[in-house]
Formats: C-alpha cells, structure tokens, sequence
C-alpha cells in the first residue's frame, strides 16, 4: 500500500510466511543434550495446520509463502514509482543473518523455527529499502545486500521486566 502525499510517499507490503527447519544452515552443537525445537518453541504446540502440511518439514512454510499470490499482497506494488521507498515486513527472518550464532543463544534450536527461505526469496526480488521482522525478540538493526534489515523487539512482558526494570 503507498501511505504519504505527493510531496513524499512510501510503499508498506506485508510478507506472509512460515518457519522451517531447513532455513537453519548452522551445525548443531554437538556433546550437549539440548530440547528440540518442537520441545520449546510455542508454534508447535499452539498452531495447527490442514492434513498434509507439516511443520516438521518445509510444507507449512511453502504453502504459507503460496498465501502471498493467492491474496495478491504484492500486486499493489505494480503502481510504485522508481524512486519511493518500498518498507517490507514479515513475523519470521528472511536471512540467517539476522539470528545469533547457536552457541550465543539459550535454546540454541531457535534457528530451526525462526526463518524461511521461500520468504528471503521474496525479500530478494522485492528489494526493499526496509525490512521489519519479528519473532526472535532480539532487537536488530543490519544492512545485507543493500536492504537494511530492522527488528525492535518488545518481547513478553516478563522478557521486557528483566531488560527494563
């Protein structure tokens, strides 16, 4: 959608998209028995899919990526003008990148339930100027590939009480 006037506009275009274990590119620590993602992350607990679609594999994440053409999302953006800025936003991370490195996290399995490659992909042919993302609750500020990646994370209100007594 383009908010703004003449005098000075930006376009706003959600991403839908889904996690998959397969976005994780990292080895796993090894000598450590570590819970897995569908032993710590809410999403597997919480979240149902039809039969035939898997959050065990990249099917949840593929026909959650499908959802984009199916509800035209993207269509609008045939209207931009060269020059606007274009402002992207996703719940999931659309690079490795933006996730520490395992060794650095308490689950160290929050890489395989926080991004997606169908939706770098989208990132990638959109070639925003800004994309916001979620779900790690770790604030990010990064520029790859000329897009500068943001994340301004509140968290839980109990992750929020213990950063900001």
């Amino acid at each position: 959608q383009r908010i703004g006037s003449d005098a000075g506009t930006c376009w706003v275009c959600p991403i839908l998209s889904w996690h998959h274990e397969s976005w994780d590119t990292e080895p796993d620590i090894a000598g450590w028995d570590l819970p897995g993602a569908a032993e710590t992350m809410a999403d597997f607990q919480r979240c149902r899919f039809p039969p035939g679609i898997s959050m065990f594999d990249d099917s949840a994440a593929r026909a959650v990526d499908k959802l984009n053409e199916k509800q035209a999302l993207q269509a609008p953006l045939g209207k931009r003008k060269s020059g606007e800025p274009l402002v992207t936003f996703s719940h999931f991370l659309p690079r490795v990148e933006l996730i520490l490195e395992k060794r650095f996290l308490l689950f160290p399995c929050l890489a395989k339930a926080s991004g997606s490659t169908y939706l770098f992909k989208r990132v990638k042919a959109l070639k925003p100027d800004v994309h916001v993302f979620g779900h790690t609750h770790f604030g990010w500020d990064a520029i790859h590939d000329e897009v500068r990646y943001v994340q301004a994370a509140l968290g839980y209100p109990g992750e929020r009480e213990s950063r900001w007594p």
